[in-house]
C-alpha cells in the first residue's frame, strides 16, 4: 500500500519530538522535581506525551493531510461520483486518522518502556489504548471542523495557536494543572486533554476506573462526536455549495 512507503518518515518524525520532551522534562526537570501529584514526575510526563503524541497525530492527520486530499489533489470529488458517502468519506478519515496516531503512540510506549519511564502492563496498555481511541474522535474532530471551513492553509495556524499548543503547555501534560491561576485551569477544563489524562494517569497507577473517570470519558467522547458532527455538516454545505 501507497501508505507503507512513508511509515518509517512518520513513525519517526512523531516519535522524536515526544523523546525529546521526556529527555529535557522528564529526566532532566525529573532529576530536581520528586513527584507531582505523588506521581514521579518522569511518569508523570512519559503519560502526558502519550496523551500528547495522540493530540499531535490526529490533528495534523485529520486537518492538513485531509486539507490535501480535498483541496489540492481533489480526491474526494472524484469519490462523491462515486455510491460511496460523504459520510463513509468523513468517517474514513477521523478512522486513519486515530489509526496512524495509534501507531505512532506505540512507538513512543515502546521507548518508554525500554528506558524504564513507563513499565510493561498488558492491561495498563490496552485501557490506555481504549481511553485514546476515544480521545482520537475529540482530538481530530476539530481537525475535520477546521479542514471543511479552510479555503487556504493560513487557517491551520489558529490550530496550532489555539488547539495544540494550549493543550501542550497548559493542559497537564507537563505541569500540574494546580500550579496555574483558576481562570487559566477553568479554560484549560474546556480542552479535551485535561479530561483524558485525568483517566489515563491513574491507570499507570495501578488504579481502576470509577464513575469520576467514566464521566471525564463521556465528556471527552461528546465533544467528539459533536465535532466530527459539525464537521460533516461543513463538509456537505462545501461540497453542495
Amino acid at each position: 500500500m501507497a501508505w507503507t512507503r512513508g511509515l518509517i518518515t512518520f513513525v519517526l518524525s512523531n516519535v522524536w519530538s515526544p523523546l525529546l520532551f521526556i529527555f529535557a522534562f522528564g529526566f532532566g526537570l525529573g532529576a530536581v522535581m520528586s513527584a507531582v501529584d505523588g506521581i514521579n514526575y518522569t511518569r508523570f510526563v512519559a503519560v502526558g506525551m502519550l496523551a500528547n503524541t495522540m493530540l499531535l497525530c490526529c490533528g495534523l492527520e485529520s486537518c492538513i493531510s485531509t486539507y490535501e486530499r480535498m483541496h489540492t489533489q481533489r480526491l474526494y470529488h472524484g469519490v462523491l461520483t462515486t455510491p460511496v458517502r460523504l459520510n463513509a468519506i468523513v468517517g474514513a478519515e477521523l478512522v486513519w486518522a486515530i489509526f496512524r496516531a495509534l501507531i505512532a503512540v506505540s512507538a513512543v510506549l515502546l521507548v518508554l518502556v525500554l528506558f524504564g519511564a513507563l513499565p510493561f502492563s498488558l492491561p495498563q496498555i490496552i485501557l490506555s489504548y481504549v481511553v485514546l481511541v476515544v480521545a482520537g474522535t475529540a482530538f481530530a474532530g476539530l481537525g475535520l471542523v477546521l479542514c471543511a471551513h479552510a479555503r487556504n492553509r493560513d487557517v491551520f495556524t489558529f490550530f496550532f495557536s489555539f488547539w495544540l499548543t494550549p493543550q501542550l503547555l497548559f493542559c497537564g501534560v507537563l505541569f500540574d494543572m494546580a500550579r496555574f491561576p483558576q481562570w487559566v485551569q477553568a479554560l484549560a477544563w474546556a480542552f479535551p486533554m485535561p479530561h483524558v489524562l485525568a483517566v489515563i494517569r491513574p491507570l499507570w497507577e495501578g488504579g481502576g476506573l470509577g464513575l469520576p473517570h467514566l464521566l471525564h470519558l463521556l465528556y471527552v467522547a461528546l465533544m467528539g462526536a459533536v465535532l466530527v458532527y459539525i464537521a460533516y455538516l461543513k463538509f456537505d454545505k462545501r461540497f453542495k455549495g
